[in-house]
């Protein structure tokens, strides 16, 4: 984000500007869409409905508090308000190493951060989490204490019960 010192004034577009104004603005919606960028997308959506299916909140602890995320058809968004490890491993990374940097804006100096953050992978996520080299399946768990891993493998369970089902077979 860019800011300056001037603040623009609201203005007073007539009905008709505006509709012609709100008509652009949906047709590059579109054209940035096809393109594969979600620029005016928010990571999460406001009612918490995640596209994959897998609308619950998953937790990852470190030696701070609680890290909170969810799985999305974009990757692993770690939201706001997570608290992250201070300190950084030896073990850790050099890609969550670089993502630290990157994002340090997005850190507040308690360690909470302070927007949501996308990852490709629930390990990027659990690294940057807890400062070192953590298996996503495993740090990732529900509030009922399964991990990953466990619930995909339900997951495919469920998937492989109801495909024979609908093909008739018991």
């Amino acid at each position: 984000m860019v800011k300056n010192g001037n603040d623009p004034t609201a203005g007073n577009p007539s009905e008709e500007k505006q509709s012609e104004l709100e008509d652009f603005i949906e047709y590059v919606q579109i054209i940035v869409g096809m393109l594969g960028h979600k620029v005016f997308v928010p990571l999460i959506s406001s009612n918490n409905s995640i596209e994959s299916g897998n609308s619950q909140e998953l937790y990852c602890s470190n030696n701070k508090g609680k890290a909170i995320g969810v799985m999305t058809s974009d990757g692993f968004v770690v939201k706001k308000g997570s608290t992250i490890s201070k300190n950084i491993s030896a073990s850790c990374p050099e890609y969550t190493v670089k993502k630290r940097e990157a994002y340090k804006e997005k850190i507040g100096d308690d360690n909470i951060l302070l927007e949501d953050i996308l990852f490709n992978s629930p390990s990027g996520a659990a690294s940057f989490v807890c400062g070192a080299s953590k298996s996503g399946n495993a740090a990732w768990k529900n509030a009922d204490g399964k991990n990953l891993k466990e619930l995909d493998a339900e997951k495919d369970k469920q998937e492989k019960t109801s495909r024979y089902c609908y093909l008739g077979v018991f």
